[in-house]
């Protein structure tokens, strides 16, 4: 009975909290000057209730002073919750920022800006993540580096893998360092051509003339020849003139 009362305390708080939060970001966006947060979701502090819920949870099982296997078991799922509630709120909070940044790159004329944003975004969200598990592992008492060291002949296979992931890294460097091309040009990439829709930290998606969406290994603009349409400063119109 304690533990479904426990229980049932935080999931009425998780509800108060989330509706009274709610009610803080509707007067945010109605009162801020800047236009970018005006588009602000609703639950962007969702994971603050889900964390007064865990909170409510760690304090209620404390104080009803259950047996000790009992307690390992339900303070583990706990602290998972809260591991996840603060993953959630930094996926969030990078959202709010990014958010920020893209309103600010609309107002420029450089298309840089437009292609750092997104690679900005993503960054920080693989960040967050490695950080995340390492926080939930860390208070699962789980020892990190020596699950690292003893992965053995998996590591080889995370190398081989992980060398993938650094040419595509370089190859989306590259775009951005020598302005290749930008969101929004007409370009031909091999055999493949079309509008390029967003440049990320693996890959790169192309929008066709047939309307499909290709996604190309940011690996292969390493050594590609890219055909920017964009960015010619005239079009040359060939005509034939037939004399009737």
């Amino acid at each position: 009975m304690g533990i479904l009362l426990t229980i049932a305390i935080g999931v009425i708080a998780d509800k108060i909290t989330s509706f009274i939060l709610q009610r803080l970001v509707r007067n945010f966006r109605s009162k801020t000057k800047t236009q970018a947060f005006k588009d602000t979701p609703e639950d962007m502090l969702r994971p603050l209730a889900m964390l007064v819920m865990a909170a409510i949870w760690w304090l209620g099982l404390n104080l009803l002073a259950l047996p000790d296997q009992v307690m390992i078991v339900l303070l583990v799922a706990v602290k998972i919750l809260a591991g996840i509630a603060g993953v959630w709120g930094a996926y969030r909070l990078v959202d709010l920022v990014t958010l920020y940044l893209h309103y600010q790159a609309d107002k420029t004329d450089n298309k840089v800006d437009d292609v750092l944003v997104p690679l900005i975004r993503k960054t920080l969200k693989v960040f967050v993540t490695v950080v995340g598990i390492t926080f939930i592992a860390s208070n699962l008492n789980l020892n990190v580096s020596s699950l690292l060291a003893s992965l053995g002949l998996g590591g080889l296979a995370f190398a081989l893998a992980a060398k993938d992931v650094v040419q595509n890294l370089i190859g989306s460097i590259t775009v951005i360092m020598d302005q290749t091309f930008h969101t929004g040009d007409w370009v031909v990439v091999n055999d493949i051509e079309g509008s390029v829709e967003e440049v990320g930290l693996r890959s790169t998606k192309i929008r066709t003339f047939y309307d499909s969406l290709i996604t190309i290994p940011n690996a292969l603009f390493i050594t590609a020849k890219v055909d920017n349409m964009g960015q010619r400063r005239y079009r040359r119109l060939s005509l034939s003139l037939i004399h009737i």
